[in-house]
């Protein structure tokens, strides 16, 4: 178990899924906001992927102060 704190919150989540859940966010936020060409279908389809990667990062690092135990979200996710 991790626990650190980074600007004043007390981050609760294991090395690994920390690091993940800041990679989705960025890689997630990188892909809405540089497109890769010009204006196409697929730079639409890599930006709603982006937002989605965005959420799920966000989500882990929302849920980030709850105690693991506790902590329904990341536990449900790995569950099954």
């Amino acid at each position: 178990m991790t626990v650190t704190t980074i600007l004043g919150r007390r981050i609760d989540l294991p090395t690994s899924i920390f690091l993940h859940s800041l990679a989705l966010t960025f890689y997630g936020l990188s892909l809405v906001f540089y497109p890769t060409s010009k204006p196409s279908r697929a730079n639409d389809r890599f930006a709603m992927i982006g937002v989605v990667l965005t959420c799920f990062g966000l989500a882990y690092l929302g849920t980030a102060y709850v105690p693991q135990e506790q902590n329904a979200f990341l536990y449900r996710c790995w569950e099954a």
